[in-house]
């Protein structure tokens, strides 16, 4: 039985402090400390990680609820000290899984995405944050690891990507060519779709191990808003175009994660005039540096503007079950590419 230890700071109407029950060791070489919290809910946890983290002196990598919802499971490390400014990206130690790319660390445990589980992203920050360089490298991922098929829709014409990107995704910049785009990835989920009845294969993993492969297919927007964003003097023609991309996006998010169709939208606005409810409700959002509007829109708190640094956290992002971590950086080279 571990001796117990108040942790101070956090308290209930009735003036209790959480205790802590246990201590279990990772495989990672961490642990995860077991907490009565007399009811102090988790976002209170959340909201005092910086005091836990000094008091307890260990960086916290995630707090979650109890199976019995009562206790608070604290995923700790040794304190590893700041949080790196830039994080390389190792191509040569990516995950093995197809579905799954690597996003970044949190005080040195490494923090990914299965796409078969989680299938579309949410990335919101300000102008600045490091939205791009984070969907480049989940991209780069896409294209070097995991041979998926990359359609970029960039109406700034893929300024910021250059020609070694164009010859390799499929590079969208206006509302007509991406209307085109979007209604054939639907058409092609579809008859994925039918393939899985047909074959009885609940998903495209399951197919893919017993037919020919079908490689899965990421649909990425460096800034979403700018093709689904309405103004006072658009045509009605453009309008209704809009209204075409924001259903198909929405049937995309809602159908295509068995299929293997998969979305990644970032954007520096998260309003509902932007994103539909539909697309919103199937997407994981992560937040970069964000003012407190920003973050409540994207989180449903204020948690990215309070925990990220505004001049000194470029790169930095807060997934909405509340792991914080520092995105992974290349040099997007050419050697960085897969060769034809």
């Amino acid at each position: 039985m571990f001796a117990m230890t108040k942790i101070q700071g956090l308290t209930n109407a009735a003036g209790e402090i959480p205790v802590l029950l246990s201590r279990t060791s990772t495989d990672s070489g961490g642990e995860i400390w077991e907490f009565e919290a007399y009811g102090i809910p988790l976002s209170t946890f959340h909201d005092a990680v910086e005091k836990l983290e000094s008091a307890l002196d260990v960086a916290i990598v995630t707090a979650d609820t109890g199976s019995d919802g009562r206790k608070i499971l604290l995923t700790v490390v040794p304190h590893p000290g700041p949080w790196p400014s830039v994080l390389p990206l190792d191509k040569f130690k990516l995950p093995e899984k197809n579905s799954v790319v690597a996003l970044g660390e949190n005080r040195g445990q490494s923090v990914y995405n299965d796409f078969s589980v989680v299938p579309h992203l949410l990335i919101t920050g300000q102008s600045g944050s490091g939205k791009s360089v984070f969907l480049k490298t989940i991209m780069l991922q896409f294209l070097f690891k995991q041979q998926w098929l990359v359609c970029l829709v960039d109406y700034k014409r893929g300024a910021d990507y250059g020609r070694s990107w164009e010859s390799r995704c499929a590079l969208i910049t206006d509302d007509e060519s991406l209307l085109e785009l979007l209604q054939a990835v639907k058409t092609e989920m579809e008859r994925r779709l039918d393939l899985l009845h047909e074959t009885d294969c609940p998903n495209i993993d399951v197919y893919n191990a017993k037919h020919a492969a079908s490689p899965r297919i990421a649909v990425c927007f460096d800034e979403v808003a700018e093709a689904l964003e309405k103004s006072s003097g658009m045509s009605k023609e453009d309008k209704e175009r809009k209204e075409q991309i924001s259903y198909l996006l929405g049937s995309l998010a809602r159908l295509g994660r068995a299929a293997g169709i998969h979305l990644l939208l970032a954007t520096q606005r998260g309003s509902a005039e932007v994103l539909s409810g539909q697309i919103r409700s199937n997407v994981q959002a992560i937040c970069g540096i964000a003012n407190e509007n920003l973050s409540i829109l994207t989180l449903g708190t204020a948690d990215a503007h309070k925990r990220i640094p505004k001049f000194s956290a470029r790169g930095r992002f807060l997934r909405e079950d509340g792991t914080m971590f520092q995105s992974y950086y290349c040099t997007f080279e050419e050697s960085d590419f897969p060769q034809k």
